[in-house]
């Protein structure tokens, strides 16, 4: 079995064989692939690291990053955030949702450790970023995922 964590709980992961959610427990013995996913409004969205480079998912679309046919990003309002995710210059995906906000130095920012679309549109724009989800390692168990 082979599990994708869930970014907001470490209780829950996807097994990539059946695509279905699964119960975590320290107990069990899981290999886990590189990456994250979210359910939002019936959706399965994620990222997952492969052998070509970070691989981002909307329920059974798959769409390989590249540092020049993507790019996601939020739009910030007064009680939402809208994440953009456009693919070779065509918008795809258009995500409206109510802001996690936490409050630093006096003023409201949004949550980049527990909002998934956050973190990401702030990850992708870091060089790091796509050395971090590409899979080097010979016997990594998301080598077989794509």
């Amino acid at each position: 079995m082979i599990i994708l964590r869930n970014f907001n709980d470490i209780y829950k992961g996807i097994d990539l064989g059946t695509s279905e959610e699964i119960e975590l427990s320290r107990e069990h013995k899981q290999q886990f692939c590189r990456g994250f996913y979210v359910d939002y409004e019936d959706n399965r969205i994620g990222i997952i690291a492969t052998v070509k480079g970070p691989l981002f998912f909307y329920n059974e679309h798959f769409y390989e990053l590249q540092i020049n046919n993507f790019n996601c990003y939020i739009q910030h309002y007064r009680d939402k955030n809208i994440f953009y995710f456009v693919w070779n210059g065509s918008l795809k995906y258009k995500i409206s949702y109510y802001r996690l906000l936490y409050r630093e130095k006096g003023k409201w920012e949004d949550d980049r450790v527990n909002d998934f679309f956050t973190w990401l549109s702030n990850a992708v724009k870091k060089k790091k970023f796509y050395a971090f989800y590409t899979i080097h390692e010979e016997t990594s168990a998301c080598r077989e995922f794509v």
